[in-house]
């Protein structure tokens, strides 16, 4: 125990920001600023890999009978997808059976 003190030690300080990344990243004018922040969004492949994740747990969920879990789970997926397709309508036609049938 006593020879994981130091080597936590300098791995958290090893991780310490030494520049301030609150938002200096987005630069350009509002309008650019906007499109970087959409673009780091990004489409449905991001949510998609949240919404297996959910999708596993909720299955999980099922088997242990863990409804108050199953619940959340699919509360979350609908979030997903619904935020997902608010930045991508073009795929709202598509998840639509999804949607208001299996989820």
């Amino acid at each position: 125990m006593k020879k994981s003190v130091p080597i936590l030690a300098i791995l958290f300080l090893s991780c310490r920001d030494k520049q301030n990344t609150n938002g200096d990243w987005v630069r350009g004018d509002p309008k650019q600023q906007i499109q970087t922040i959409e673009k780091h969004f990004r489409g449905l492949d991001v949510a998609m890999i949240e919404i297996d994740y959910r999708y596993r747990e909720l299955f999980w969920a099922g088997k242990d009978q863990n409804w108050s879990y199953a619940l959340y789970q699919v509360d979350k997926i609908k979030l997903s997808l619904e935020n997902a397709l608010e930045r991508r309508p073009k795929r709202a036609a598509s998840a639509q059976h999804f949607l208001q049938t299996v989820l």
